[in-house]
């Protein structure tokens, strides 16, 4: 508590209020803190809990007989009957463009 001018000093009383005050915002503000500190775990329990499912699934792929270049889901889906696969080979001598426009054809 600072001195007023030309006023006196505060009294020994004065100053304990001062104190407690201060004590008393300081435990309020800490009654806060730890308030919104368990609301945010609680939202991050909320957000882990949602995201758990996915989360397992990319963790823990499934077990391949042998490396494959594409997932199981994307290996297990049937081939059309008339499907042609390209014949398309890419030399390095041509255009990368043209080459990637007919592979995309």
């Amino acid at each position: 508590m600072s001195r007023p001018e030309g006023g006196e000093a505060p009294t020994l009383q004065q100053l304990m209020e001062t104190i407690r005050n201060i004590q008393e915002a300081n435990e309020q503000s800490k009654q806060e803190h730890e308030r919104l500190r368990e609301e945010l775990r609680k939202t991050n329990e909320d957000l882990h809990r949602d995201q758990r499912i996915p989360r397992e699934r990319e963790s823990n792929p499934p077990e391949r007989d042998c490396p494959e270049p594409f997932s199981r889901a994307i290996m297990d889906e049937p081939v059309l009957v008339h499907y042609v696969a390209p014949k398309i080979t890419f030399t390095g001598v041509n255009d990368p463009e043209s080459h990637l426009t007919s592979f995309n054809a």
